[in-house]
C-alpha cells in the first residue's frame, strides 16, 4: 500500500525543524557567556595581583590600586619619604604568614574592631587583607573574610577601585543592605592547627562555639 504525505504534514515538519535548530542555536550561543559571568568575587580573591600601596603614616598604610596578573604577586609601596619599593612574592608570602598566625593568635589588627585614631594598617597586614587569597589559599581568605570587623577594616583601608566596586556588587548581590556593624569581641581563628571562636552580637546573649578545621589540612 503506497501512502503519501500531504502538503499540510510536510509543513508541519518543516516548522519542527526550524523550531529544533533554533533552540540548538540558541543554546550554543548562552553556554559559554554563561559560563563567562559564573566568576565570582569570591574567585578573583584566589588570583594573583599586583598591588599598589601608600604609607599615610609612619608605618600605616593602605591600598590604593589592585590589578589581577597571570604572573607573581607584587606589591609597589610609596612610603612617606617619597621612595618607591617592591615586594617580590616570596616576601608577600613571608610577611602574610607572619600575619595569619596573629590572626590564629587573636592578635591581629585585622580581625580587631576598627580604630578611629588609626589611618592604615600595618605592611603584613595591608598584604593579608589584599591578597590573602593569592598569598596563603582560597581557604585563609573566606576565613577572614567571615569575620566582621575584618570586614569593617577592609572597606576602611583599601581604597582600590575593583575592591570598592567587588563590595558593591557583592552589596547588590544580598539585595543592597547596608554593612553591618563590626563585632565588639575579638575572634580568634587558628588555621594552623584547630581552634575555637566566640562572638556576641547586640541582637542575641547567646554564645556560639565552633570548632574549625586546620589552615593547613591537620
Amino acid at each position: 500500500m503506497k501512502h503519501t504525505i500531504s502538503l499540510k504534514t510536510k509543513n508541519v515538519i518543516g516548522s519542527l525543524t526550524l523550531s529544533v535548530a533554533t533552540a540548538l542555536a540558541l543554546g550554543g550561543c548562552a553556554g559559554p557567556g554563561d559560563e563567562q559571568s559564573s566568576e565570582t568575587p569570591q574567585a578573583q580573591e584566589t588570583q594573583n595581583k599586583i598591588l599598589t600601596i601608600e604609607e599615610k603614616s609612619e608605618g600605616q598604610y593602605v591600598i590604593v590600586d589592585e590589578a589581577l596578573t597571570d604572573g607573581p604577586n607584587k606589591a609597589i609601596i610609596h612610603d612617606l619619604n617619597g621612595t618607591t619599593r617592591v615586594l617580590n612574592e616570596e616576601e608577600m608570602k613571608e610577611l602574610a604568614a607572619a600575619e595569619m598566625t596573629k590572626v590564629e593568635n587573636g592578635t591581629s589588627n585585622l580581625t580587631a574592631p576598627p580604630k578611629e585614631e588609626d589611618e592604615g594598617f600595618g605592611m603584613g597586614e595591608m598584604l593579608l587583607a589584599g591578597a590573602a587569597g593569592a598569598l596563603l589559599g582560597g581557604l585563609a581568605a573566606s576565613a577572614l573574610s567571615n569575620n566582621q570587623n575584618y570586614q569593617a577594616n577592609q572597606d576602611r583601608y583599601n581604597q582600590s577601585p575593583a575592591y570598592q566596586e567587588r563590595r558593591m556588587n557583592s552589596m547588590g548581590g544580598m539585595g543592597g543592605g547596608g554593612k553591618t556593624a563590626p563585632s565588639s569581641s575579638t575572634s580568634k581563628q587558628n588555621f594552623f592547627g584547630g581552634s575555637s571562636s566566640s562572638s556576641t552580637t547586640s541582637s542575641t546573649t547567646s554564645t556560639t562555639k565552633s570548632s574549625s578545621s586546620s589552615f593547613f589540612g591537620g
